[in-house]
């Protein structure tokens, strides 16, 4: 067995101590280089403070959006449909009544206060009550000449955006005014969505009219009518 003698050995100590001092001292002087700064220099930069006027710092104002009760929500809609309640085709009963337990009006029995939730079950309430008002809405207005113009207002049934792109506009103004109670004007953005909805709707439907009783729908189904 080869042996190694303690000449030899210090050699190699004092050679690995020089080479470890080296690499430290420049890793030293490597981080004394990182941390050299830059001193500031200040300059001047105008602001503008008399444009805008006082700005108050306290919190606005506001509240959470709340759901409309049962009731609130069938005088709702036939009031923007101007009568026409969600029945029951057989018997004529209003179903907003027939099935006010189910959507969560108390009884006062065993419960005191309305469940205004937005549940899976109230959607689908709320959109059947919407496609039934909405059929019957064009459908007055379709066959009575003589009935007050909703759905219609500003177009006739035969109408397509392409054919009368502004009175398809405006009459879009109307039902969101009168069914959210916004009012838009003309060439604003917020005409866009339902327009792309109408446009969509008529394309796949059969007539004018059935998009627009469509759109009707849409108007009720949407958080804007039943949130306030």
């Amino acid at each position: 067995m080869r042996s190694f003698s303690p000449r030899w050995l210090v050699m190699a100590l004092t050679l690995g101590t020089i080479v470890g001092c080296s690499s430290e001292q420049t890793d030293v002087q490597s981080a004394e280089r990182n941390l050299e700064s830059v001193e500031a220099v200040a300059a001047e930069h105008g602001v503008e403070i008399t444009t805008q006027g006082p700005v108050s710092l306290d919190p606005p104002i506001t509240r959470p959006r709340r759901r409309m009760d049962i009731d609130q929500l069938n005088a709702t809609i036939q009031d923007v449909t101007g009568g026409i309640a969600w029945t029951d085709p057989a018997t004529g009963d209003n179903l907003f009544e027939t099935l006010s337990a189910t959507l969560g009006k108390p009884d006062y029995a065993q419960t005191t206060n309305e469940n205004l939730a937005t549940t899976a079950l109230f959607q689908k309430f709320l959109n059947d009550a919407a496609r039934h008002v909405c059929h019957e809405l064009m459908n007055r207005e379709l066959n009575n000449p003589a009935a007050e113009k909703i759905l219609f207002a500003k177009v006739t049934p035969q109408d397509t955006y392409e054919t009368a792109p502004e009175a398809v506009r405006a009459n879009l103004r109307s039902l969101l005014l009168r069914f959210h109670g916004r009012h838009l004007t003309p060439g604003d953005p917020g005409i866009e969505l339902w327009r792309w909805f109408f446009d969509s709707s008529e394309h796949v439907a059969e007539t004018p009219a059935i998009a627009w009783r469509t759109v009707c729908a849409g108007l009720i189904s949407h958080p804007d009518f039943y949130m306030y």
